[in-house]
C-alpha cells in the first residue's frame, strides 16, 4: 500500500470490529479495509498484514468505562517533580499506589489561586494497570500492536476539535454521542475535555421515544448543573449531537423546542467517512474515528510506554559505587534541603488555608446546585410517570381529594419509588369528629373510597394509627392519626 493507513480495532464481548481508512481530504476518509469477528475468532491474515503494511497506525478503542478523568490543580512544577506530582495526586484519589496505574496527563495552563499564588490546570485520562495489560494481551494475540490506546469518549473529543463543526470560542460546548448500545456526552471546552458521563440507552423497543427524548434531554440539563460546581468552569454555549441518525436529528428537535436557552445542532460525524459512496454504519463510527485518530498526533495516549536502560549492568554497578563514594561530600546539601523542604511545607500550608476557604465558597454555590438538580429528579419522575402510568400528579391529586370526606384533612402526600418496581403513594394526615367513634369512621369512609380507587393497586393497611384528642380553648377534638403507604397502579394500554 502507498498510502499511509489508519486502523481503529474495537474489542468488545462478543465481536471484534477492525476497520481501516485512508485519508482523502482535509476531513474526508476513504475506508480501504474492515473486518468483523467473533469473540472467539482471529482476526483474518489479510487485515493484520495490511495493518502492518500500512504503517502500524492502530488506535485500539478502550471502552468507557476503564478510563476516567481527572482534573488536577498543582503548583507550577516542572520536569520530574511534576510528573511525581500528578502521579502521587491521581494514586491518592484513586487509593492506590501510582505503580498500579497508567496515566496520560497533559498541562493546559495556568491560573492565581484566590490568594494569589499561580498553579497549573492538569488533565489527566487514569487506567488501571492490570486492564490496560489485559487489553495489549488481547491485542498481542490478534497479531496487532497498538499504536494508541483512547476510551470512545476522548476519540470522539480530539476528532470533534479536527473535524467537527465551529463551535463558540469563548464558552464550553456539550457533545452528546447516540449509539446502538451505548450513550454518552462530553462537555468540552476550547483546552480540554471538562466532564464525560454515560447517559440512559433505549433498550425497550415499545418505548416512546418523545419520553425517551425528555429524558435524555434531563440528564443533558443535568450534566450543566454538575460541571457548574467546579471551579473556573465555562459556561456551557452549544449542544451538539451526533451518532445514530435515527434519534440524533429528532433529539436536536426536541432540545430546540425546550426553552433552555442553548442552540443544539446535529453533526453527521458518519458522513466524513465513504463506504463505496455511502456513510458507514452507526456502530462502526467510533472505531473509524479512531482509525481516523491515528493518523493524527493525540493530544493523550494510555499505552505508555516502557522503561529503557540506557546503561549495562556493570556500568549501574560502576555508577552505584561512585555515588556511594560522593554521598559523603553531600551532607552539607541535604541539611540545606531540610531547609528548602520546610519552607515548601509552610507554603503549603499558606496554600492549603486558601483553598478551604475557597472551597466554602464552593459549597454554598454546590448547595444551590443541588436544589436546582432536585427540580430535575422531579421532571425525571414526571417523564417516567408520562410512559409507564401515563397519569399524571394533578389527576392523582383530584381524585384523591373527591375519595376523601371534608372531616379527613392531608398533612403530607409523598411519591417515591418502590422497593421493586414503580411507584409509591404515602399519605399522611387526620381524621377528626366530635368524638373518637365518628373520627374513626370518618376514617374507614376514606378507606373504602381508596379501596375502589383504580388508580392505586389494591388497598393496604395502614403503617400507623394513632387516637388521641386535642384541646383548644377548652374545647376537646378527637382525632385519628394514620399514614398509609399506597401502590400507583398503572393505566391499561389505551386500544388504537
Amino acid at each position: 500500500m502507498g498510502k499511509a493507513m489508519g486502523y481503529g480495532l474495537s474489542i468488545q464481548e462478543e465481536t471484534r470490529v477492525g476497520i481501516g481508512f485512508t485519508r482523502t481530504g482535509k476531513s474526508s476518509w476513504l475506508m480501504a479495509d474492515m473486518t468483523t469477528a467473533g469473540a472467539a475468532d482471529p482476526l483474518p491474515r489479510e487485515f493484520v498484514g495490511n495493518v502492518e503494511q500500512g504503517g502500524g497506525n492502530l488506535t485500539l478503542v478502550v471502552p468507557n468505562e476503564l478510563v476516567r478523568t481527572v482534573l488536577l490543580s498543582l503548583p507550577p512544577l516542572k520536569g520530574k517533580e511534576l510528573k511525581r506530582g500528578v502521579l502521587g495526586m491521581v494514586a491518592r484519589q484513586e487509593k492506590c499506589s501510582p505503580e498500579e496505574l497508567v496515566v496520560s496527563w497533559r498541562v493546559l495552563g495556568e491560573h492565581r489561586e484566590p490568594g494569589g499564588q499561580p498553579a497549573l490546570d492538569i488533565m489527566t485520562l487514569v487506567m488501571r494497570s492490570e486492564d490496560r495489560d489485559q487489553m495489549l494481551a488481547e491485542a498481542k494475540a490478534l497479531g496487532v500492536a497498538p499504536s494508541c490506546m483512547l476510551p470512545g469518549y476522548m476519540i470522539l473529543d480530539d476528532m470533534f476539535r479536527l473535524a467537527g463543526p465551529p463551535v463558540p470560542g469563548d464558552g464550553a460546548w456539550t457533545l452528546v454521542y447516540l449509539g446502538q448500545g451505548e450513550n454518552f456526552l462530553n462537555i468540552s471546552s476550547a483546552e480540554s475535555l471538562l466532564l464525560t458521563r454515560s447517559l440512559p440507552v433505549n433498550l425497550e423497543a415499545e418505548q416512546d421515544q418523545e419520553a425517551f427524548l425528555g429524558r435524555l434531554a434531563t440528564e443533558i440539563e443535568r450534566s450543566r448543573f454538575f460541571i457548574r460546581q467546579g471551579s473556573h468552569s465555562p459556561e456551557i454555549k452549544q449542544i451538539v449531537v451526533c451518532g445514530d441518525p435515527a434519534l440524533a436529528q429528532p433529539l436536536v428537535n426536541h432540545l430546540n423546542g425546550e426553552d433552555g436557552g442553548l442552540t443544539a445542532i446535529h453533526w453527521a460525524a458518519e458522513h466524513l467517512f465513504s463506504n463505496q459512496g455511502e456513510p458507514i454504519a452507526t456502530p462502526l463510527l467510533i472505531p473509524a474515528l479512531g482509525a481516523a485518530l491515528a493518523l493524527e498526533s493525540p493530544a493523550q495516549n494510555i499505552l505508555g510506554t516502557g522503561r529503557r536502560r540506557w546503561l549495562s549492568a556493570k556500568a549501574r554497578r560502576r555508577l552505584m559505587l561512585a555515588g556511594t563514594a560522593a554521598a559523603m561530600g553531600m551532607v552539607p546539601m541535604v541539611l540545606s534541603g531540610s531547609l528548602l523542604t520546610r519552607k515548601i511545607q509552610e507554603n503549603y500550608l499558606v496554600q492549603a488555608r486558601q483553598r478551604l476557604e475557597a472551597a466554602r465558597v464552593e459549597a454554598q454555590q454546590a448547595a444551590e446546585v443541588y436544589k436546582a438538580s432536585r427540580l430535575l429528579d422531579n421532571q425525571q419522575l414526571c417523564l417516567d410517570w408520562k410512559w409507564k402510568y401515563r397519569l399524571d400528579a394533578q389527576t392523582l391529586l383530584d381524585r384523591l381529594a373527591a375519595a376523601a370526606p371534608d372531616q379527613v384533612v392531608f398533612k403530607s402526600l409523598r411519591i417515591f419509588e418502590g422497593e421493586q418496581d414503580g411507584y409509591k403513594l404515602q399519605i399522611i394526615g387526620d381524621s377528626r369528629g366530635p368524638n373518637a367513634e365518628t373520627a374513626q369512621a370518618f376514617y374507614l369512609d376514606f378507606q373504602k373510597s381508596l379501596s375502589d380507587l383504580n388508580d392505586l393497586a389494591g388497598f393496604q393497611e395502614p403503617r400507623l394509627m394513632e387516637i388521641e384528642t386535642i384541646r383548644h380553648d377548652g374545647e376537646a377534638t378527637p382525632l385519628t392519626h394514620f399514614t398509609l403507604d399506597l401502590e400507583i397502579a398503572p393505566r391499561a394500554e389505551e386500544k388504537s
